[in-house]
């Protein structure tokens, strides 16, 4: 996969030991708290109104978009080259009891939120690229999946948040097959022109591809989540260009 752009200009560094903390995500517009995590996270997302727990699908930040108001910061390597699922379950269902039992609340970003917006709204496989192209998405997806299914935590729902351009990919369509129809896929669309695609997101895919993996006639019929469009959050101060998306660093 090559990158279209060339000559980007760095992001600004930030501490390898902190950028996670307190980092935006913009599909759910909450800042990101690892809480001691490799990564597995916790935001309250103001799209869902609600506690979201998120997993980390691209430790090694590796995406297809060079979106001009990303803020994950390419410039600084990442610690983690690989999203290691053992851990990643493990992490889950620490979090999922510290939400369930309140202690969550204990740490200093959540201490002050109100009550209704620490309620649980679900478990997103979102992070720092796309999460379709992670290697190991099908097995990731399994393993929340088997969290969920062992019973010790209410029934939480899946959201895959995705630029939908790897919906095609085998191993995610086999892994939506898992999905219940609680669970959903928040595709983002923000942009009527390949143009103006160009512009926002700089992706090495056309708008028409983008198009297509959102329709449901792409998707596997047993997959259960509901395409939903995304617009873009609003850019927080990020850094126009440079993010050198189009990398995945060797592991």
């Amino acid at each position: 996969m090559n990158a279209t752009n060339t000559n980007p200009t760095p992001a600004s560094p930030k501490s390898p030991l902190t950028w996670p903390t307190g980092f935006c995500d913009p599909a759910t517009g909450g800042l990101r708290e690892f809480l001691g995590n490799r990564f597995v996270y916790a935001l309250v997302s103001a799209r869902a109104r609600g506690l979201s727990i998120g997993v980390n699908m691209n430790p090694d930040m590796f995406c297809n978009f060079d979106c001009e108001y990303c803020e994950v910061n390419r410039a600084v390597p990442s610690p983690e080259k690989n999203l290691d699922v053992d851990v990643m379950a493990g992490e889950l269902q620490r979090m999922l009891a510290q939400a369930q039992s309140g202690e969550i609340r204990s740490f200093p970003p959540f201490r002050n939120t109100p009550p209704d917006l620490m309620q649980l709204r679900h478990v997103a496989l979102s992070g720092d690229g796309e999460p379709t192209l992670c290697p190991n998405f099908l097995d990731a997806l399994r393993a929340v999946i088997h969290v969920r299914a062992l019973g010790q935590f209410p029934f939480f729902k899946v959201v895959l948040i995705t630029n939908a351009t790897g919906l095609d990919v085998p191993q995610v369509q086999e892994g939506l097959k898992l999905f219940t129809p609680q669970d959903e896929i928040w595709a983002k669309l923000e942009a009527g022109t390949q143009r103006y695609l160009q512009e926002v997101n700089r992706p090495n895919c056309t708008l028409e591809k983008m198009i297509d993996g959102k329709h449901p006639a792409g998707r596997p019929a047993a997959a259960g989540g509901h395409p939903e469009s995304l617009s873009a959050a609003e850019p927080r101060g990020a850094p126009r260009g440079g993010n050198r998306a189009l990398r995945r660093t060797p592991g």
